[in-house]
Formats: C-alpha cells, sequence, structure tokens
C-alpha cells in the first residue's frame, strides 16, 4: 500500500482525474440496473469508482504495470456491461403483478420480527457484542452455531424492515403503529451494536427502495407520506447513530484516523482499493497461496454442507494479507477479493476476464429474478437476492455465501407461512410489454400516473 500512498502524495490531480474518470464509466455502464438513486448498489458502484481509480492511477503512476490496468478495465466492463444486458432481458418483457393479503402478511411480519430479536440476543449471548470487539467478523467466527445464527440474521432483518414497509404502503390510515416503530428502532440499533457503518445507511436505503419496488409490482400499494422537516430530523439521526461505530474506532486506533469521522469516511472511500493496492501495488498477487480458485469461491457451501471440513478449504487471500502484515493479532481482516482479482488467481487474464462476463450475467440474473419469479414462498429470498447480487463484484465468495443464505432464506419462509397458515402474497399474473420496454408501474390509485420502471422515475 506504501506505493500508492507514496505517489497519492506526490500526483493528487492525476488520481482526481482517475476517479473522474472511473465514476463516469461505472455509473454510465451500470445505469440499466439501478433503480433508484438510494438504490443501495448505487453504494457499491461509488466503492467500485474508487476501487478502479486506484488501479487506473497506479497504472499512470508507473506503481503497476499498464497490463494490469487493460486487464481491470476489461474485466469490470465485461462484469457492468454484461449484468445489464442479462438485468434489461430479464424486466422488460414482462413482470409479475401481485396482491397482498393483509392479515397474512401482519403474522408473517410479526413472526419474523420475533425470530430476529431472538436470534440477535442469542447471537450476543454466544459471541458478544461486535462493537466492543476488535474485529466484529471475529463475533461469527466463534462456532457454537453463531455462524449460523449470522446467516438467519442476515436474512431476517432484510425481510422485518422490508415487509414493514409493504405492511405501512397497504394500510389505509398510511402510518406507522407501534411494531413498525419498533423494527425499524431495533434494526438501526442492532445495526450499531453489531459495528456496522454501513448497515445503518444500507437499512435507509434498504426502506426507500422497497418502497420503490412495491410501488411496481404490488396492487394498492400507495407508501407512507411524511413531511421533508421528519425526513431531514430522521436522517441527522441516522448519521448520528452512523459515528457511533467510528469513534469507537478512533477509541482503538486513534492514530490511524488522526482527521477525525469526516477524514475517516474519506479514507475508508479511497481505500475501497485497498486489495488493489497490496494484491496489485504491493504485489501480494505472487505470494498468497490458493490451492484451488474454485473451491474458494465456493468455500461457504463446501463448509456448510460439510462436503470438505473447514481447515481443509482455502484460506481467503485478504485473511492471509492481513496475517503476513499483522502476524500477532487474531482478528479475522482483510481486504476483499473484487471480481477481477478473483479471475488472476487461475493465471490467465483472458480466463479471468471470462469469469468476470459470467459473473456479471448471474449478477444480472438475480437481481432480475424478483420481477420474474411466480412463486409467491420464493417471493420474498428473491427480494433478498435482488439486493445482495452485487456482492458478486465486490467479492464473488459473499456473492456464494449470499446464495447460501437465500437457502436458509427460502426454508425459514416455508416454515412461517406454514405457521401463518396463508401466504400473505398471491401468485400473480404475468403482465406483458408493449414495444419491449422495460417493467412498468402498477397502475397506480387516484389522479397518480403509472411511470415506466427505469432510473429516471426513481421518486
Amino acid at each position: 500500500m506504501q506505493p500508492f500512498l507514496i505517489a497519492l502524495g506526490n500526483s493528487p490531480t492525476l488520481y482526481l482525474l482517475a476517479l473522474l474518470l472511473c465514476a463516469v464509466a461505472v455509473i454510465g455502464l451500470a445505469r440499466p440496473t439501478i433503480t433508484t438513486i438510494y438504490d443501495p448498489w448505487v453504494l457499491q458502484l461509488i466503492q467500485t469508482a474508487f476501487a478502479s481509480a486506484a488501479v487506473v492511477f497506479m497504472a499512470f503512476a508507473g506503481v503497476i504495470a499498464p497490463s494490469l490496468m487493460l486487464y481491470h478495465i476489461a474485466a469490470i466492463v465485461g462484469f457492468l456491461l454484461f449484468g445489464s444486458l442479462v438485468y434489461k432481458e430479464m424486466t422488460r418483457q414482462c413482470f409479475v403483478a401481485r396482491r397482498v393479503r393483509p392479515r397474512a402478511l401482519n403474522s408473517m411480519r410479526r413472526l419474523f420480527l420475533l425470530l430476529l430479536v431472538v436470534s440477535q440476543l442469542a447471537a450476543w449471548t454466544l459471541a458478544g457484542v461486535p462493537l466492543l470487539l476488535e474485529s466484529r467478523l471475529n463475533a461469527f467466527a466463534s462456532g457454537g452455531g453463531v455462524g449460523v445464527l449470522s446467516r438467519v440474521l442476515s436474512f431476517l432483518s432484510f425481510a422485518t424492515v422490508f415487509l414493514t414497509v409493504l405492511r405501512v404502503g397497504i394500510t389505509s390510515e398510511k402510518r406507522l403503529n407501534r411494531t413498525d416503530l419498533f423494527v425499524l428502532i431495533f434494526t438501526v440499533l442492532a445495526s450499531v451494536a453489531n459495528a456496522s457503518k454501513t448497515s445503518i445507511l444500507l437499512t435507509l436505503l434498504l426502506i426507500l427502495t422497497s418502497h420503490w419496488i412495491f410501488r411496481h409490482i404490488i396492487h394498492d400499494y400507495v407508501g407512507l407520506q411524511v413531511s421533508r422537516k421528519k425526513l431531514v430530523a430522521a436522517g441527522l439521526a441516522l448519521v448520528m447513530l452512523m459515528m457511533v461505530p467510528v469513534f469507537m474506532d478512533l477509541s482503538r486506533e486513534p492514530e490511524s484516523t488522526i482527521g477525525g469521522p469526516i477524514e475517516a469516511i474519506v479514507l475508508r472511500l479511497i481505500f475501497s482499493g485497498d486489495g488493489y493496492m497490496w494484491m496489485y501495488g504491493d504485489d501480494y498477487l505472487s505470494t498468497v497461496t490458493v490451492s484451488s480458485p474454485t473451491a474458494l469461491m465456493f468455500t461457504d457451501f463446501l463448509g456448510v454442507t460439510r462436503l470438505v471440513p473447514w481447515e481443509q478449504l482455502p484460506v481467503h487471500p485478504g485473511l492471509q494479507i492481513f496475517q503476513h502484515l499483522f502476524p500477532d493479532s487474531e482478528a479475522i481482516r482483510g481486504p476483499n477479493l473484487r471480481v477481477d482479482t478473483f479471475g488472476l488467481l487461475y493465471g490467465s487474464m483472458p480466463l479471468g476476464v471470462i469469469i468476470s462476463v459470467s459473473l456479471g450475467c448471474i449478477f444480472g440474473l438475480l437481481r432480475g429474478w424478483m420481477f420474474k419469479v411466480r412463486s409467491a414462498v420464493i417471493f420474498l429470498p428473491a427480494a433478498y437476492l435482488f439486493f445482495q447480487a452485487p456482492t458478486f463484484l465486490v467479492d464473488p465468495m459473499l456473492g456464494v455465501t449470499a446464495l447460501v443464505n437465500t437457502v436458509f432464506a427460502a426454508v425459514i419462509v416455508a416454515l412461517v407461512q406454514a405457521q401463518v397458515g396463508r401466504d400473505p402474497f398471491t401468485s400473480g399474473a404475468r403482465r406483458r410489454m408493449r414495444r419491449r420496454r422495460p417493467v412498468a408501474v402498477i397502475p397506480a390509485p387516484a389522479t397518480e400516473t403509472a411511470k415506466p420502471l427505469t432510473p429516471s422515475t426513481a421518486p
């Protein structure tokens, strides 16, 4: 990382130029897959722009070979371009319009909330509160069933908020009740306790994006009408809560964020490309050892199914780098292995581009699946994957983990529905679009005008 920092100090203008070019290219390529300006996918794209800027900057500064930059560009363009093409194909022909059974929805939401609270309290009891640990990832690597709880929590926290937004939007009073408020407060406070600085922001983005989704695929959905003053107040409260994990990091390592919280956030964005800085800039790519890249990608699946013992599976290259830099630390940390870096583990740039394109197609397929799925039982898992699909770009191993978690999600939904006795969602009817346009909004009530499902229709 030192070569990058030295080059950044010598040529900050060159870095800003690289960042501007990468931001325009990334947003332009991914635009067909962006639903609204508050889609969590946009946050990942911003981090991707910063990460790509690190590669482009290091190439022009002479830190890495130009061939690595050209490979990176080809792989990222391939992922975003083919992901956009598949997503457009999935959403422009037809979509499934659904109706909701309010009583069944309320019952399912309450059961999800109960499971969420019990699972979260059990995780804190077994592994401690991550905010108070050296690394929050250590909390989910201690065994004793905590790993399973983390998978369950990943889906339950999503599903509870998702269904809460839907409940508010289909009721006649269009206001939050006590249970709704408890869901939002508990979810945000749990994010703070879990030391996840981005989860608080992601909760807000999940609410806004869920509102957009329901406007387009749910009959009789209107949504909550909130004044600007309340929105501003809620936003400021969330920003203050986001600072809690940052201040905890400052108290542990004050020398790492000398400038304070704002500078820490800026540095975090710049270091979105920390994997490239280490793997490319410091040439850790030639020193990390991975016996089988394929086994590395499917580590989570192979470990969960016990097809291969955990101790025999490849160690994540990011963790290898951290352990090499900090041999005395027991924390589980390290940079993500972005899609193009993962492809290089196979030892071939052309093969790496092919892998990036393939994973991009999977990303587009999973992100568009929610609009096509007919089964009401699978609707919630498909919606979960809509938000989790971008992890294939950030780290293919995280993408596989999301797929494994979706299996758990499907089981949970099936069991909860069996208790409720009725599916809250109708199976839906396919609606074909004219002129092969993107999926269109459900006919709106009153005087509201139907709009096509494109980024420009964001509320």
